[in-house]
């Protein structure tokens, strides 16, 4: 699995969030066993965990945002640190 490392300040310019605060493009398949593939993430990438609101996990990875529900962002770091 990709290597989650943690960040502790949030730009938040970088995410395209609404009025209301919830999250306008997600761009995610959550099919569990390939969600990284569909995004281009390979084993050993590491994705920056650069905030979290309400229960959505934000990362970055490269040039690309990824929000997780928590129960996937739950599991990569199950896989990592578990």
């Amino acid at each position: 699995m990709a290597i989650v490392k943690n960040v502790k300040s949030i730009n938040l310019k970088e995410l395209k969030i609404n009025r209301k605060g919830k999250i306008k493009e997600i761009g995610l398949s959550f099919a569990y066993k390939r969600r990284l593939n569909f995004l281009g993430i390979k084993k050993n990438s590491i994705i920056e965990k650069i905030g979290k609101i309400k229960n959505l996990h934000i990362f970055k990875a490269k040039n690309k945002i990824i929000v997780l529900p928590n129960s996937l962002a739950k599991k990569i770091l199950i896989k990592e640190y578990g």
